[in-house]
This record gives C-alpha cells, structure tokens and sequence, in this order.
C-alpha cells in the first residue's frame, strides 16, 4: 500500500489567483495610463499643428508685407515725378485684400443663395402678365445645364481642383443659342397664360397681340421636334381611315394642319387665323350650327381653365352618334377614369382608349344624346391639370 502511495503522481499546484479588489486596482491603473498615452498624442498633435498654423500665418503676413512695400514703392514713385511726394504711404494701405477671406466669405454665402432658391421654388405661381411676356429678356433665361455643379472635382490628395473635360464639352454643345432660348422661354410663359385664363380671355389677349401666335406656335414646333410622335399624326391617320364625307371641326388647330391633309370638309377654329382655312373665336362660341359635323377633334387643345365649355361647345355642333377625339398629355390627366367620367357628364359615351404611348393618349367618345350635362368647374380642374413651369 505505501509503494502504491508513493507511484501516485502529487496533484499539481493550483495558481494562485489575486483578491478581486487587487484585479480591479491593476485594471484601474491600466485604464490610466492608456488615458495619459492618449492625452501626450493629443498634446503632440496640437503643438504641430499650431507651429504649421503659425508657419501659414507668418508666410501670409510675409507676402502681404512684400507685397505692401512693393506698392508703397510704387506709389512713391508716382508721387516723386508728379512733385506730390505725400501719398505714398496711403497708396500701401488701401491694398491689404485677404483674398482668403473673400473666398471663406463666399463659401459662408453658399448656404443661404441655396435656402433662397429653394424658398422661391416653393412659392406658389400665378398665371404670367401679358407685360412679363413681352418683356422677358435673355437676363431670365438660364443656359442649359447652368447648375451650380459645373464638373469639378475635388483632388483629395492636393486640394485643388480637378476639371471633368468630358462634362464640360457635353455641357458646352448642350447650350442653346440665346435667341433659341429666349423664344422658348417665352412660349412657356404663353403657354402656361392659355392654361390659367378662360377662352375668352386667351381670344382677347391673342386679338390684341396677333404676333402672340407666332410667337407661341414657334416654341410648339420646337417642343414638338423633341417628340417621339406628334398626335396629331395620328388623328389625319384616323380620318384618312374614314369616308371623305365626314365634316370635321378642328379645335385648337394651330396652322390647320387635318384640313391641308385630308380629303374631308373641315372647319379649322384657333385664337387667331393665321391663314384662310382658319377661323378665329373663342372655342366655347364657334359660328357653326347645331349638329352639323361628324367628327369633333380636340388635339392638345383643351387649355382653358373652361375647357370643359368648349367639350359642351363640341357636343352642341355634333351630329347624334357623332365622334368625339381627344389626344393629351398623360401628366395632365391624373385619374383616367374620372376625366372618362366628366367628358361622359357632358353627354358622351365612353368608346376607346390607346395609352401605349409614353407621352400622350388618345381617348374616343360618341354623342348618345342631344341632352347637354352640366360639370361643376372646380371638379373639372381637379381632372385635367394645367400645365404649370417651374421658375428657374
């Protein structure tokens, strides 16, 4: 049994482990001299970058006192040959320009130019003055691609400036010409008039100013370069499609483009007639009689803010079973079916819809009754919503 004993190994010896009041001094202390380490860097850091400080500020103090002597010098001179001799001094102290501070001053500026514009972007808009019209000049109207971003990048490493060549060459060739530009911006202002005044207004303003509608179909002829396809291609081929006795009444027709390309009779009626297949009224009060065309077009026409006077205007000369056309901008109408729902309160039926274009649609509607409904204006607007330019 003791020989036994004996070949039993001896446990080992556990470690011996510190009081926890001893662990949490140790940890204590550790906590602190990390804290100092930290706080030397900190210090260390300061120092440097105040001697870099007063290096910069010394060098500018350098540059401006060389500066100011070399136009005291200068000023001396002048004074000398002119016998005057007692502005020189005074020639040295009006030079002293920190143009670091101009620029500090600029960027301090920045954020308050952007609160203004943001400001004046969200101020509601009221219809354009016929004075704001004739009046617009190239001052208002902004270049292409005049954003405060002008292709700069900023160089990380050095600090400075590096210049996008690419971007600014597509930016140059996207520039319009000023004369291009200022006719577009006065078509929009014309335009946006047409969608925030009623018929007659739009008549009265376009009689007393005839060179509007030069003006106005100039900038339409641009938007409409700018179209995938233009609408009223689509209504001439719908009607070449149909028997040539159909008598059509074109509202809106602008230079009577249907009547010169189609075989039918069609009464052509704008604001102004600016040729002999056109004749000028306001579109709620053509002179034809009751019920004495087959077809009724309304090709981006619906503008006034009574629009739905010229609708009832279409019904009235429309022939029982007649058809109703309307082609518009899809960003006008909001609800299809709510603008469905009014033109149908007028006296129509509802026919066909082609939406497949991106931009517009065509809508299709039939006389069922010679009875006239009556539409609340307010509802009206709510539907078909003007066309409204944000100021720049």
């Amino acid at each position: 049994a003791a020989a036994a004993a004996a070949a039993v190994p001896p446990p080992a010896l556990a470690r011996a482990v510190p009081p926890p009041l001893v662990l949490h001094k140790q940890h204590q202390q550790h906590q602190q001299s990390k804290k100092a380490v930290s706080k030397k860097k900190r210090v260390d850091s300061d120092e440097d970058d105040d001697e870099e400080e007063k290096e910069f500020h010394h060098g500018r103090k350098h540059v401006h006192s060389s500066h100011e002597d070399e136009q005291r010098s200068a000023a001396g001179k002048r004074g000398s040959n002119s016998s005057s001799g007692s502005n020189s001094a005074g020639a040295g102290d009006d030079v002293d320009v920190d143009s670091a501070g101009k620029k500090s001053h600029k960027q301090a500026e920045r954020p308050k130019l952007k609160a203004k514009r943001k400001a004046s972007a969200d101020t509601p808009i009221s219809s354009p003055t016929m004075s704001a019209i004739s009046s617009l000049s190239l001052a208002d109207t902004p270049e292409v691609g005049d954003e405060e971003d002008d292709g700069a990048a900023h160089d990380s490493r050095g600090g400075g400036v590096q210049w996008d060549t690419a971007h600014q060459t597509k930016k140059m060739k996207s520039r319009k010409p000023a004369a291009e530009r200022l006719a577009g911006a006065r078509f929009r202002m014309l335009n946006e008039k047409l969608y925030t005044t009623t018929g007659g207004e739009a008549y009265k303003l376009f009689s007393a100013n005839p060179n509007l509608f030069s003006v106005y179909h100039d900038g339409f002829k641009s938007q409409v370069n700018g179209w995938p396809v233009n609408p009223i291609d689509n209504m001439i081929a719908y009607l070449k499609q149909r028997p040539t006795s159909l008598v059509v009444a074109d509202f809106g027709c602008g230079e009577a483009a249907i009547a010169r390309s189609v075989k039918n009779k069609v009464h052509s009626f704008d604001l102004v007639a600016c040729n002999d297949l056109v004749t000028s009224c306001d579109m709620a009060h053509t002179p034809l009689p009751r019920q004495a065309v087959d077809v009724a077009i309304f090709c981006l026409s619906l503008m006034g803010s009574n629009f739905v006077d010229y609708l009832r205007e279409a019904h009235r000369v429309l022939v029982l079973n007649g058809i109703l056309k309307v082609a518009e901008v899809k960003s006008r109408i909001k609800d299809a079916n709510a603008f469905v729902k009014l033109v149908c309160a007028v006296g129509f039926d509802f026919v066909s819809q082609d939406a497949s274009n991106t931009f517009f649609v065509d809508m299709e509607f039939v006389k069922r009754t010679n009875k006239v409904g009556g539409v609340d204006a307010e509802q009206a607007g709510a539907v078909l919503h003007p066309c409204i330019y944000k100021r720049r």
